[in-house]
């Protein structure tokens, strides 16, 4: 075949490369079709190829070539390239028995492999269906000759008969989204549609006319008909990041665990299969040499009919782990497949089938089998890692976390319950405890009858943790929260920082909690180090990328603040993010009254009507004594005092209108509503509290804050104060 035919014909199957993964298949048939001088029943129009849609039930097996899957009972059955391959050819010629010399064409061919090749393929084959070849279910063999299916093999009939593949790539790119599974490409080209592939001693010259017919047709649809739109890429587009020089380690084995596919006969169990993915995530980044993607980047693909390449690329790994899981009653059943994201081949798969009791044991085996495919070492003991094998406890865990990681402030403030109730299952449960105390820390926000209660509640969880294992990271992270609870700012940095390392479940909102720390400590250069290193590990994570748009700003890096706002806006969430306020403060660090009116009116006013203290003062914008006397009546307001958000609101828009004292009035109010080093502090470094900064009465706040004993005994004093004389310091 001449370069431009190999060319023209890689073009043609880089089609399928796209993210309408159900049509993949097909579109590659249509040029192997092409290509087979034996393709019964093939039409080459102008526009289009006609191929046959092919789906199988095979027994209780249902077959589906176009997606590369095979399920049973409605749940995925892993195989790889090469298994399904031989399914496929052994049900294409049902009931007929196909010999070792056929197989080898229809499966192996082009490439030589030896006879032997293809009694090894069967019995991995069997191996996955779960078969016998003392008493087979499924596959027969012939001594000496061959193989065949011995389970009756239907093709579906409401199926349609054809489907035409048109030489329109527009039309692909709109077709809808597959519900299942994502189907995993093979590692070359895939067999013909029908077992008369083209033998070892094929026409060559037909072959290659065939190829450049079809080829022909897509090379002139054009380069940009053929790339994903920069709209549909922007979200998930590969090493993107606002840093220059962010250093990047990608070079060894790195990982991806998506989300568990949910086939539970109710279809309500998503908790538990993203909770099942979770754990191995998390047991899986507890080994050193092994890069794993975050939770929050790689559960980001739900529901997205998405290229197992694609995914690969995008979060810069070479492997993919997924699955899918089916509990029913005490049973469960739970089909896993590593996956070669350089080609989407699959590495290695496997299906187990238990009771619930079990379910702590599988985990561990999935664990295990990953780390010999990809030859590492792993810690294959749950509870040293603060786990349970309490399956009640664990349950309820995943319930919690599911609760937490809706981004629902109203669901995450339930999670608690779910915990608590985990505790008291297994009051070993480690990592249920770590955060069964964060969770305090949420449920506090805006709660301010109950502040007391959840305090004291935090507090002794916090001591629990510290006797069931005072010298571990775990309680360095439970003593960490009470140490910023009670203004300890020196102690809260010394365990933070020591606990950077934590175990994977919580590690990454240990890092996040140090780099907000930083922030409000008033080192944002520093919060801007820690928090872009974070985001590393999960850069789809909305929340952390808030974090490091703050950072931005308040460190007055104000050209990479908007590069990181352009790119969160893209990603799922990132508009919503920064709808609900971070624009109108944005504007306000760059006093651009028209940009806070455009701000706030963008959600149609919603805004506006949720927040009276924000409509008065932007009803007053241009009205001095109005707006004050706004500011100064809620001050005055008992029950506004006491919400640090609210007051921390006041202090923004005080000095916004250029009323320091008002503003400083504001922040003392919210210090006594409870200072928070995770939730607002940071608020008194933002650009629009510059002039604030310089009134005499803001080193009265920062000494109230704790922050000028911080310094003295660290001495770091950040970016916006530093130490005059013996006692004296000033902040710009």
């Amino acid at each position: 075949m001449s370069v431009a035919a190999q060319a023209a014909a890689g073009r043609a199957r880089s089609i399928a490369d796209g993210n309408r993964q159900r049509y993949r298949h097909s579109l590659e048939e249509s040029v192997r079709y092409a290509r087979s001088e034996r393709a019964p029943g093939l039409t080459v129009l102008d526009s289009a190829v006609h191929i046959p849609e092919e789906i199988y039930q095979a027994g209780d097996l249902r077959i589906d070539v176009g997606r590369h899957q095979v399920t049973r009972d409605g749940g995925l059955v892993p195989l790889p390239n090469l298994s399904f391959e031989l399914l496929l050819a052994l049900v294409r010629a049902h009931p007929r028995m196909l010999t070792t010399e056929e197989l080898l064409d229809s499966v192996w061919a082009p490439a030589v492999v030896n006879p032997e090749t293809v009694g090894q393929r069967v019995k991995l084959l069997r191996q996955a269906l779960g078969d016998d070849a003392r008493a087979p279910r499924y596959i027969v063999g012939v001594r000496g000759r061959g193989y065949r299916m011995d389970v009756p093999v239907a093709r579906e009939a409401n199926d349609p008969q054809h489907r035409v593949v048109a030489a329109d790539v527009a039309t692909v790119a709109s077709m809808p989204q597959s519900p299942g599974p994502s189907a995993a490409p093979s590692r070359r080209t895939r067999a013909a549609p029908e077992l008369l592939r083209l033998s070892r001693t094929g026409v060559a010259l037909a072959a290659a006319l065939a190829i450049l017919t079809v080829a022909g047709l897509f090379w002139r649809l054009g380069h940009e008909a053929i790339e994903p739109k920069a709209s549909r890429e922007a979200p998930f587009a590969r090493g993107k990041t606002t840093e220059p020089d962010t250093p990047h380690t990608h070079n060894g084995l790195s990982l991806a665990v998506l989300p568990f596919l949910d086939m539970s006969p109710q279809h309500d169990q998503q908790y538990f299969s993203d909770g099942l993915a979770e754990e191995l995530l998390n047991q899986l980044a507890q080994v050193p040499s092994l890069r794993v993607i975050g939770r929050t980047s790689s559960f980001a693909f739900r529901g997205r009919d998405e290229d197992l390449r694609r995914i690969g690329e995008i979060l810069d790994v070479n492997h993919v782990l997924e699955g899918s899981v089916r509990k029913s009653g005490n049973r469960v059943r739970i089909a896993v497949q590593l996956i070669d994201s350089s080609d989407g081949s699959s590495i290695w798969s496997h299906t187990y089938e238990r009771t619930l009791d079990d379910i702590f044991a599988i985990q561990e085996e999935i664990g295990r089998a990953v780390a010999t495919e990809l030859q590492v070492r792993i810690d294959n003991d749950p509870t040293a890692r603060g786990a349970t094998r309490n399956y009640a406890a664990f349950d309820e865990f995943l319930t919690a976390r599911a609760l937490l990681n809706s981004n629902d402030s109203a669901l995450m403030k339930a999670a608690g319950s779910h915990l608590e109730k985990a505790v008291g299952l297994d009051p070993g449960y480690l990592d249920a405890w770590i955060w069964l105390i964060d969770s305090y820390t949420r449920q506090e926000v805006g709660n301010i009858e109950r502040r007391a209660d959840i305090k004291a509640a935090q507090l002794r969880a916090i001591e629990k943790v510290s006797a069931l294992a005072p010298e571990s990271l775990y309680a360095a992270i439970a003593k960490s929260y009470g140490a910023l609870s009670n203004g300890d700012l020196q102690s809260a940095g010394r365990l933070l920082q020591s606990t950077l390392n934590a175990p994977a479940g919580i590690r990454g909102r240990v890092r996040m909690r140090y780099g907000q720390f930083l922030l409000s400590v008033g080192s944002a250069t520093g919060a801007v180090d820690q928090l872009t290193q974070t985001r590393a590990a999960d850069p789809l994570d909305v929340f952390l990328r808030t974090q490091v748009l703050l950072a931005l700003d308040v460190s007055g890096q104000r050209d990479r603040a908007d590069a990181e706002a352009a790119e969160l806006r893209q990603l799922p969430g990132g508009d919503a993010v920064l709808l609900q306020g971070d624009q109108v403060t944005r504007a306000m660090d760059r006093g651009d009254r028209d940009a806070v009116k455009a701000a706030l009116a963008e959600k149609g006013g919603g805004l506006l009507a949720n927040d009276g203290l924000r409509g008065r003062l932007v009803a007053a914008l241009e009205d001095p004594p109005v707006a004050r006397a706004a500011l100064q009546r809620t001050l005055d307001d008992p029950h506004a005092a006491a919400d640090v958000f609210t007051m921390t609101s006041a202090m923004e828009w005080a000095a916004f209108l250029g009323e320091p004292q008002l503003a400083l009035r504001a922040a003392d109010k919210a210090v006594d509503a409870g200072v928070s080093f995770e939730t607002w502090a940071w608020t008194i470094w933002r650009p629009v509290m510059k002039e604030v900064r310089r009134e005499p009465e803001f080193k009265a706040l920062v000494q109230k804050m704790g922050l000028v004993d911080y310094w003295r005994a660290t001495g770091n004093w950040g970016d916006f104060c530093k130490p005059v004389g013996g006692n004296d310091f000033q902040c710009t």
